[in-house]
This record gives C-alpha cells, sequence and structure tokens, in this order.
C-alpha cells in the first residue's frame, strides 16, 4: 500500500466519522432520554431483532453472565419495554419479546436518526447522491462477503 492510499484511507475514515458522529447525534439522544444503559438498549434491540428469545439467548448474544442478563431483563421488564412468556411449546421455558412500549421507542429512535440521515443527503446534489448510492452498494456488498449481519432495509419516507 502506498503513503498516499494510507493517507486517503485515514482520511475517509475521519470524515466517515465526522458524519456517522452528526448522523447519530439524534439518534442518541433520543436513547439518552428513555434512561437506559447501553446494555439494556442491546438487549432490547437483539430483542426486537430476534423477535423471542430465551434470557440464555440474549445472555450468550449481549456476552454476559446470566445472572447479569436477568438484571437487564428485569429492568427492561420493570420500564414496559420487554415481556416474559411462557414458550408455548415448553412451559418450562420462558421466553422474551418487545412490549408495543419497546417497539413504539426503537421505532421514534430509527425515525430520529432517519431524520438526520436525510438531512445531511439532501445537501448532495443528484449526481453526488448517485455516486454516494454506488460505493455504498460496493461497501454494503464487502460487508456481506465479510460476514457482517445484514439490517433490515428502511422503509422509504413518503414525499410530502
Amino acid at each position: 500500500m502506498t503513503d498516499a492510499r494510507r493517507a486517503l484511507l485515514d482520511e475517509v475514515q475521519h470524515l466517515e466519522a465526522e458524519v456517522n458522529y452528526a448522523k447519530n447525534l439524534e439518534q442518541t439522544n433520543e436513547l439518552l432520554s428513555a434512561n437506559l444503559t447501553i446494555q439494556q438498549v442491546r438487549g432490547l434491540i437483539f430483542v426486537a431483532r430476534e423477535g423471542s428469545m430465551t434470557s440464555g439467548d440474549l445472555a450468550a448474544m449481549l456476552g454476559v453472565a446470566p445472572n447479569v442478563a436477568t438484571g437487564i431483563i428485569q429492568r427492561l421488564v420493570e420500564r414496559g419495554l420487554v415481556q416474559r412468556y411462557e414458550d408455548p411449546h415448553d412451559r418450562r421455558v420462558k421466553l422474551l419479546s418487545t412490549t408495543d412500549h419497546g417497539e413504539t421507542l426503537l421505532s421514534d429512535v430509527r425515525g430520529a436518526a432517519q431524520a438526520q440521515r436525510r438531512l445531511l443527503l439532501e445537501h448532495l446534489s443528484d449526481d453526488q447522491l448517485a455516486s454516494l448510492h454506488e460505493i455504498l452498494q460496493v461497501l454494503a456488498r464487502a460487508a456481506q462477503a465479510a460476514g457482517a449481519p445484514t439490517s433490515p432495509r428502511p422503509v422509504p419516507a413518503t414525499a410530502s
């Protein structure tokens, strides 16, 4: 790798970090207003993404001991963001799922983040936007090839 390429990669990463900071600020503010810890946010996101899961599954995803996950889950239950219920196939197993309140919070956070990204993207010309689209497609394919998890495609906002 040449010094010029290394310097360009460094500059691109720096600019990407600045853009990420700006676009994630609204999302972070929305989460902070919910008064959740990082582990609680991660737990809520994992439960929402999986649809339903056991506390053991959540502990594994969070990378914490089961007793630590139990505390995180309890606080999410107390806030009305997650609910516990019996597995219909095995009554000994308790499953977790998000409540309507939990889904609303995550939807609000995603909406704030999407609105902030949209504001930033509207500063681009049509040609710049098309170029960014092409570059992001290449990066998305590279991420998939590297085994990165995929996220659901956001629903486009309706034009008003």
